[in-house]
């Protein structure tokens, strides 16, 4: 192992939580074998089949969902219509925003494309997202507060509304619902589904979380 293969990696693995995907160590003229090397070495630490992670690198509690937002996404955090290929959605969300108390049933992605994944813990959902509709927490694309409450309302996911009612008090409380027009909008794509008329966001937003002290929207 040389010092020019670290310092190739070096740069990738910074803006990556200290992580390092095998294709992005290729880009950068690093080989498989090289790779294994260092891990053999104990500079890296082989987390999942063509992901690394430095050692040395400080841990973060986003890890887990990290390095396999990381191995779908292959690092792209914009794609080219500037919505990120990969985003945290569900229940995942919910944890990355700290809102609510869900058991989690893995770790949930959106795809605005058609992808695979061989780790088995991971649920992708292809689906389309407006760019208002994106943040990043950790450097990690994640469904934006409003979003992820419409998302968890949603058919794909089936959360009990007395949670999401606890994650939207837990929002509010952070100060985090910042577009509550825009919740109700979400909100009111899924509002059938729960026995009210198409649209009506606002009337399945009283039933998440009635006589809540919020803005009204």
């Amino acid at each position: 192992m040389s010092y020019q293969v670290v310092a190739a990696l070096s740069p990738v693995a910074y803006d990556y939580n200290g992580f390092v995907t095998s294709r992005q160590a290729h880009d950068v003229g690093v080989s498989n074998t090289q790779l294994k090397s260092m891990a053999d070495a104990g500079v890296l630490e082989r987390v999942e089949h063509g992901i690394y992670r430095f050692e040395a690198a400080p841990g973060q509690l986003s890890d887990p969902t990290f390095w396999r937002w990381l191995a779908v996404s292959q690092g792209d955090r914009h794609g080219s219509d500037g919505v990120p290929p990969v985003i945290v959605a569900g229940e995942s969300a919910a944890e990355l925003h700290e809102i609510g108390d869900f058991w989690a049933r893995g770790f949930d992605f959106i795809v605005t494309a058609r992808r695979f994944t061989r780790i088995d813990d991971v649920r992708l959902r292809r689906r389309t997202v407006e760019p208002i509709d994106v943040d990043y927490v950790d450097s990690i694309p994640v469904l934006t507060i409003e979003a992820t409450l419409a998302d968890l309302a949603g058919p794909d996911q089936g959360a009990d509304l007395s949670l999401i009612g606890d994650a939207y008090r837990d929002a509010r409380r952070l100060g985090r619902i910042v577009r509550p027009e825009r919740l109700v909008a979400l909100l009111g794509r899924h509002a059938h589904i729960h026995g009210f008329s198409r649209g009506d966001g606002a009337a399945l937003l009283d039933c998440i979380a009635p006589n809540a002290d919020r803005v009204a929207a």
